[in-house]
Parts: C-alpha cells; sequence; structure tokens
C-alpha cells in the first residue's frame, strides 16, 4: 500500500532553544497541525543565539522499520559567505560518512540557498536526506527531511514541496503580527 507523505499523521514537536533569560517575550506565532487537529501557541522565548546551532523543530511522520521518518529546522551560526559555507557543507558530509548524491546552488527569497541530497547510515539504517539551506547574514536556516533510503521516494513529493515552501521571514515583524 502506498504512503503518501500529505496524510501521514504528525506529530509535533518543538524544541526551542532559549538564549537568556525565560520571561516571556513578544508572541513568536502558533503551529496549527490540522492532520493531528490542534494548534499550539508557542512560547516567547528569546530568538535563538547566533552563535550556536539549535533545533528548532522537528516535525515526525509515520515510523518506518522502527525509523521515524522526519523533517527538521536547524538554525545554525552565520557570518559565512555563502561559497564558503557551501564548500565547507558538500566537504563535512564525506568527512562524517555521508554520499553526497545531488546538490544544487539557488536563492530563496534574496539569500543564496544549497538543496543537498545526500545517504548515509545512522545507528545501522540506511536513509537518504534531502536538505535545504538557506545562507543568510545572521544565520543559516537548514531544513532536512529524512526517510529509511528503501521507502525515500515514497516521500519525496512531499519532501520536495516542503522545502519548497520555506521562507525566511522579515528580520522584523510589526508589534502584535506574527506568521
Amino acid at each position: 500500500m502506498k504512503r503518501l507523505f500529505a496524510a501521514a499523521p504528525w506529530l509535533l514537536v518543538v524544541a526551542v532553544s532559549i538564549a537568556g533569560s525565560r520571561d516571556p517575550k513578544p508572541d513568536p506565532g502558533t503551529c496549527v497541525d490540522r492532520l493531528a487537529g490542534y494548534s499550539l501557541k508557542l512560547p516567547g522565548f528569546d530568538r535563538p543565539d547566533p552563535d550556536r546551532q539549535a533545533l528548532r523543530t522537528i516535525f515526525y511522520g509515520p515510523t518506518e522499520d522502527g525509523f521515524p521518518v522526519n523533517v527538521n529546522v536547524m538554525s545554525q551560526p552565520g557570518g559565512k559567505s555563502a561559497e564558503d559555507y557551501i564548500a565547507e557543507t558538500k566537504d563535512g558530509l564525506g568527512s562524517m560518512g555521508f554520499t553526497l548524491v545531488s546538490s544544487k546552488e539557488k536563492t530563496v527569497g534574496s539569500m543564496p540557498a544549497l538543496t543537498l541530497e545526500y545517504t548515509g547510515s545512522q545507528r545501522n539504517r540506511d536513509l537518504r536526506f534531502l536538505a535545504l539551506a538557506v545562507i543568510g547574514a545572521e544565520r543559516v536556516w537548514l531544513v532536512t527531511c529524512t526517510a529509511p533510503d528503501e521507502t525515500f521516494d515514497e516521500y519525496r513529493a512531499g519532501f520536495a514541496r516542503t522545502l519548497a515552501s520555506f521562507e525566511p521571514l522579515a528580520k522584523k515583524q510589526p508589534e502584535g503580527e506574527s506568521k
């Protein structure tokens, strides 16, 4: 039976990096999961520390032989040129035991970006990854979609739609507005 990425029941787990105080901050927004039937107003934590890598969000899909198909968003330190980030990322994949399948440089909004497809093993599982890195001056947003290699193609179209939908928000939104 073919599994449809868009129809998979999604469990939302929000991982927020706390940089500084834990006092309430302005409204960062609301996550809505129509498939699971809920919305969740996020706490107003400080912005992520631009000098630290932080897992911001992870969405879990169905479990494939013990591995949860997932999409995650990381915030990484910026400050590098797009050329340096891209070169370091491609070189780093090999040193971590991953095999680069394809890569394409592009633009998201006005920012340089890179899409990557790569494979590798983690905990004795052959996995395939489809990722988008959007390289901003202060931070890099890295969105990574992961599934077991043997079932990855069942999720490919949904993963591609997810990556195509990513857009960095303007640095400062008007007071009281959130997206």
